[in-house]
């Protein structure tokens, strides 16, 4: 016991029956090992908890982490299925742009303001 012989257990008993006295040696040995008990306990808890982060794999919690992560994929209802047709293609964008454009060049807007003429005499 801690690399103790029998001499030297045997005058610690000496020494603290002098010491403590011979009424409060039982209550200080009944605390000394509900001490070293707590002690002990604490120690185990640390160690098991030492040995389960040993097994942890990294590698697997993030793999599990992932796969709980991943979104869904997206469901379209199939009552609004069909408003992805009517999504114009760019030339269809271009086309209407260009049909704007020759809506607002029209002759009457195309002529100078009153402030352009005013800056051109």
């Amino acid at each position: 016991m801690f690399g103790l012989g029998i001499s030297e257990i045997v005058f610690l008993a000496i020494l603290a029956l002098i010491l403590i006295g011979p009424d409060d040696l039982p209550k200080v040995a009944r605390q000394i090992g509900r001490f070293l008990n707590d002690l002990k306990r604490s120690t185990e808890g640390f160690a098991s908890d030492l040995r389960e982060s040993a097994k942890f794999d990294p590698k697997k919690y993030l793999d599990e982490m992932d796969t709980k992560a991943k979104p869904s994929k997206p469901t379209v209802p199939a009552d609004q299925s069909h408003h992805f047709d009517e999504i114009p293609t760019p030339g269809a964008i271009q086309a209407q742009h260009d049909e704007y454009m020759k809506h607002i060049q029209t002759p009457e807007n195309s002529s100078k303001s009153d402030t352009d003429k005013k800056q051109d005499t």
